[in-house]
């Protein structure tokens, strides 16, 4: 019987089996079967907006791939870029905190930016995960969410203009926190009922200062005062229940709870995007949108899949397959054998390397 797992597209070689048909908006552009060349190798780079594809291994070989994926050229290209982004977020926050006032011009630069590093949106996810480690998660934070909130985008099908207005959401939903002091935004401790107080207000503070940009779109300013609402009342400012909060607020606040989790903080180290994922299942029922949290897991379990991950025993290992429904547990293979973690309770995933 034949195998099909998944390999990135930076791995691909001549000679390889495709064992699943590519389509480029909806257009079949490569057969099953077919024998991949140099030419198909560089049309899937260039054309095809994703991290892995599925070829035939009669070897069973399953060789752990991250670290020849952070030597590629592209990869490598794709970090600098992203490193750029970060320091002019980090610019772009001070500018802000000094002067009251935000340059959208910057704002502007910045999505262009971010929209350019798109074209490779599998390196980009991993160098998000690679880059958790930082210490200068707010403004990291700004840029991530940026991304993360254009994906949804994507994935909801939504036009280039609201992607793009998702996009700015990102980069402003948290520019209120420029007016939060310093001791309680870089607190290592669990802040006080009354610094938690003051923490909240970034939201409002953050909307007034979007709301002042002439001519944006109001759902930017609405994302940034309504993330931290939930469908239940429980959030804040407003304690909005149900359909009153906004889309774009929804979206950006799904991504938010996800990329925080995922990152370490100064009073918090990061989880597994496996367990933040299964988090927003499981902990969050009732209080985000269940259909968006859908539409998020189970296209991050798409990316996911074919990632080297590190096992609880210590041992390197690849997704294989993972169910959306129990992303906690899925199938995976170590060396020459295939573990389904459904079955085998002893072993979970500790990290995506």
């Amino acid at each position: 019987m034949k195998i099909s797992i998944p390999m990135s597209i930076y791995d691909l070689s001549p000679g390889m089996i495709l064992a699943k048909d590519i389509y480029l908006n909806k257009t079949k552009i490569l057969s099953e079967g077919c024998t991949l060349t140099n030419s198909s190798i560089d049309k899937i780079k260039n054309f095809l907006n994703e991290s892995h594809i599925y070829i035939y291994d009669d070897n069973h070989s399953y060789e752990v791939d991250s670290e020849s994926i952070r030597n590629s050229e592209e990869y490598k290209a794709t970090e600098k870029l992203l490193n750029e982004l970060y320091k002019e977020s980090e610019n772009f926050f001070f500018n802000v905190k000094l002067n009251s006032k935000i340059d959208f011009n910057q704002v502007r630069s910045m999505s262009d930016t971010l929209l350019s590093s798109l074209k490779h949106t599998g390196l980009v996810i991993k160098n998000i995960n690679d880059n958790k480690n930082n210490e200068d998660y707010q403004f990291r934070h700004l840029v991530n969410v940026s991304i993360w909130s254009s994906l949804m985008g994507k994935w909801l099908h939504l036009s280039e203009r609201d992607i793009m207005l998702l996009i700015f959401s990102g980069f402003l939903h948290d520019i209120g926190k420029s007016k939060i002091p310093e001791q309680i935004l870089n607190k290592k401790s669990k802040l006080t009922r009354e610094e938690q107080d003051i923490m909240k207000t970034h939201c409002s503070k953050g909307y007034s200062l979007v709301k002042a940009i002439p001519f944006l779109d109001s759902s930017v300013s609405q994302a940034t005062l309504f993330h931290h609402e939930r469908i239940d009342g429980s959030g804040y400012p407003l304690r909005l229940t149900g359909d009153k909060t906004p889309l774009f607020a929804k979206i950006v606040g799904i991504i938010d709870i996800f990329d925080s989790m995922t990152s370490n903080r100064c009073y918090k180290e990061k989880i597994c995007a496996l367990d933040a994922l299964n988090s927003l299942k499981l902990d969050y029922v009732g209080k985000l949108d269940i259909s968006l949290v859908d539409t998020f897991v189970k296209n991050m379990c798409d990316y996911l899949t074919g990632e080297s991950a590190l096992l609880s025993n210590g041992e390197s290992c690849k997704l294989i397959k993972i169910d959306p429904l129990d992303v906690n547990h899925p199938l995976i293979s170590v060396k020459d054998t295939f573990i389904d973690l459904k079955q085998t309770r002893d072993l979970k995933i500790l990290d995506i390397l």
